[in-house]
């Protein structure tokens, strides 16, 4: 019987203007991870649109 492929899914989140998401994804392919979800958050009254947006 073979194992079942396991999925490895990430986050990266920004908070401000000035960041990205660059060194967030690069560190995510290198382990491995090949799908993530993106959050952008760029004012203080707005909500999350990630995870659990």
């Amino acid at each position: 019987m073979t194992k079942p492929e396991v999925a490895k899914v990430g986050y990266a989140r920004v908070s401000t203007t000035e960041q990205n998401l660059d060194m967030q994804i690069t560190a995510l392919k290198k382990y491995g991870v090949n799908e993530w979800v993106k959050d952008f958050k760029r004012k203080a009254s707005e909500t999350h649109q990630g995870i659990g947006g």
